[in-house]
């Protein structure tokens, strides 16, 4: 995946990190090509977010040499310090370069979210392989198949959550009608 191709609304790490319990050595196998690649996206992430900054920089930069240089431009046609600022910050391009910074900043806190759960998942792996090596898990008399309780609990999850979510929502907007 390549940053400029990143779309935030379609972005679901936690299935891609989801740890198979059956298949600890499969997964602590993968989780290097998984750090490498989210962190990967995060360094491109972070170079996307500072180049955003640095074009907003020389933007506005432009836009008050401008309003200095031809006070015509500005409201009244004469230049101040507080009539210079609100034309730049009013101008279209610094807008649009605000909303490219904003949104290169939302990008790379969401990647960086995925990298510390690739962290959090390396943990949690290796907090399950000690405790398959005390015995903790063979416990109960009939074998647990450890994925099925897994994918059970997930789905229970995700139910309970849309369930919340859409309770809320009718429950707010029931308020905003009243």
């Amino acid at each position: 995946m390549n940053i400029k191709d990143f779309d935030p609304e379609e972005f679901d790490i936690d299935e891609e990190l989801d740890i198979d319990p059956n298949a600890l050595d499969v997964e602590l196998l993968r989780q290097p090509t998984l750090f490498g690649f989210y962190g990967k996206l995060e360094a491109k992430a972070k170079k996307e977010r500072d180049d955003t900054w640095e074009d907003l920089k020389v933007t506005r930069s432009r836009l008050i040499k401008e309003a200095w240089e031809n006070p015509s431009v500005l409201p009244g046609g004469k230049a101040n310090a507080q009539v210079v600022e609100a034309y730049y910050r009013d101008h279209k391009d610094h807008i649009a370069g605000k909303k490219a910074f904003n949104e290169a900043e939302y990008n790379l806190n969401l990647i960086g979210v995925a990298v510390a759960k690739v962290r959090e998942r390396r943990y949690s792996m290796i907090e399950m392989v000690r405790q398959m090596g005390m015995e903790y898990f063979s416990g109960p008399d009939i074998p647990r198949n450890l994925g099925e309780e897994y994918q059970a609990y997930m789905e229970n999850r995700s139910s309970k959550t849309r369930d919340k979510v859409k309770e809320r929502m009718n429950n707010s907007r029931k308020r905003t009608r009243k």
